[in-house]
């Protein structure tokens, strides 16, 4: 494999694996689709080519990219309506809520 990212593989012609995997859950696209975005770094697969035991994700508009969205308070930051704001925020891109405890076992 004569590539160092999945863009430069993208550049190359090169379909990788973790290519595949984004094209296998994102059936609404096509490798022609994929492979030009990639190359243009307007969709990014963080994968390395020597992570083995990963399934790889799309990042870009209009894919199903899992949003994260890390939520707490401290005695320095205590703005819970900026927390709450976090998640509508990542709630308005389409993504799908998570509802966890918090350390101080409480939720919202």
């Amino acid at each position: 494999m004569s590539y160092s990212t999945q863009m430069d593989a993208a550049k190359k012609g090169i379909f990788t694996k973790q290519m595949e995997d984004v094209l296998k859950e994102e059936t609404h696209i096509t490798k022609d689709f994929l492979m030009q975005k990639v190359s243009q770094g307007k969709i990014a697969i963080p994968a390395n080519k020597n992570h083995i035991n990963i399934i790889a994700k799309g990042v870009e508009d209009g894919l199903k990219t899992k949003v994260n969205v890390n939520l707490g308070v401290s005695e320095e930051c205590n703005n819970y309506q900026m927390e709450l704001d976090k998640v509508k925020n990542a709630a308005g891109t389409g993504s799908k809520a998570d509802r966890r405890k918090t350390a101080c076992n409480k939720s919202e």
